[in-house]
């Protein structure tokens, strides 16, 4: 199942899945759901929305594992990926810091130069210590041979994620997901599947289609049987504390949930049988500004002084358009952010190359 081309569906599963998780944060940070009425219509829907969408983040970390198993590995990537990081922490914290200088720490500040050791961005943190375990993690995958690589899979499948899940504990230090070890389990999953994957690409787009539409309607339903038993039956009774310690309504709507890992395998699946034949050079593009999309909406003062309750008045619309609002505004949030890199990186290029022509220019009048 191994091809060195490049399969542009994996680059639009990316670009999905960013608008996906800016969609989850406009719904949790931005207000949305926490200004409807519990157990209403709109709740309901919003919260499947969400369920649909949770898997994003997961979606990413499988498809790194994807690409990775054939990518050469070179240590210039991880320094290239901390600088635009570091770029972007401290370029918002120094606009934050002319535009609301009240809100600016000096620990704001610290925090800005150090984006690994300040875990200001949960998964570049996790990602860059996963870097460095991913020559062992592809040696593992292309020479443990099918047979053991199944084990380790399943053994992922049952220990980091059924089990846990059922007993709703963070048993094995997953951190919930939020961390190098999940993200390092998605990251051999996503290489295991491009190399043995041949069960899953055997699949049709329809019948993978349907497994993630079951797997996300399975999570929500969850969800509402749950927090309808807590909340209304058990309301006020002496076992409601104690049923809703032991059974959390998210917790089958989780990044190490079984059933989001499922949306997660279904989707990767689903995005690399598609043929792209148009468009490939703006979908490369794009693919690759998604991650700075991530950097510049979840930057902690964005996060926590602009996309805080802005979004909470779409709840007072109908349904219709409060459902079109929740679309269009992730778009317009991801396009943005993406030209805003898109222009970084072409003016980072032409700092480089102009570098490059005036050392070949000293260099050629040296040699005159």
């Amino acid at each position: 199942m191994v091809s060195k081309e490049r399969n542009y569906g994996i680059d639009l599963l990316k670009i999905i899945s960013m608008i996906m998780i800016v969609m989850m944060h406009i719904l949790t940070q931005g207000g949305v759901i926490k200004n409807t009425t519990a157990f209403s219509a709109d709740y309901e829907i919003l919260w499947l929305i969400k369920t649909a969408a949770y898997c994003a983040v997961d979606c990413f970390a499988l498809a790194s594992g994807f690409v990775g198993i054939d990518a050469e590995y070179n240590y210039s990537r991880i320094v290239r990926l901390w600088g635009r990081v570091l770029q972007y922490s401290v370029i918002i914290t120094g606009l934050f810091l002319i535009a609301m200088p009240d809100k600016v720490m000096i620990k704001d500040l610290i925090k800005a130069f150090l984006p690994v050791s300040s875990n200001s961005y949960w998964y570049f943190t996790a990602y860059f210590c996963m870097f460095f375990f991913m020559p062992a993690f592809n040696y593992l995958v292309n020479n443990a041979g099918e047979g053991i690589m199944k084990k380790i899979i399943y053994a992922i499948i049952v220990l980091l994620s059924v089990y846990p899940t059922i007993i709703n504990k963070d048993l094995f230090g997953t951190l919930d997901g939020y961390g190098f070890l999940w993200l390092s389990s998605l990251y051999i999953i996503g290489a295991y599947i491009k190399k043995y994957g041949s069960h899953l690409s055997g699949l049709s787009k329809m019948k993978l289609a349907l497994i993630y539409t079951g797997a996300v309607l399975t999570g929500w339903l969850s969800r509402v049987v749950i927090e309808y038993i807590g909340y209304r039956v058990l309301d006020n009774s002496k076992w409601q504390a104690e049923f809703m310690q032991r059974i959390s309504p998210s917790m089958f709507i989780s990044y190490t949930s079984p059933l989001m890992l499922a949306c997660a395998v279904v989707l990767l699946a689903l995005f690399s049988k598609i043929k792209i034949r148009y468009g490939k050079n703006i979908i490369l593009s794009f693919s690759a500004a998604s991650f700075s999309v991530y950097l510049i909406h979840t930057h902690p003062l964005v996060f926590e002084y602009i996309l805080k309750d802005s979004f909470s008045k779409t709840a007072e619309y109908n349904i219709f358009i409060m459902l079109l609002l929740v679309i269009l505004f992730p778009i317009i949030i991801y396009a943005a952010c993406a030209c805003v890199e898109i222009v970084r990186s072409r003016i980072i290029e032409k700092i480089i190359s102009g570098r490059h022509r005036e050392k070949k220019i000293c260099i050629d009048n040296n040699e005159k």
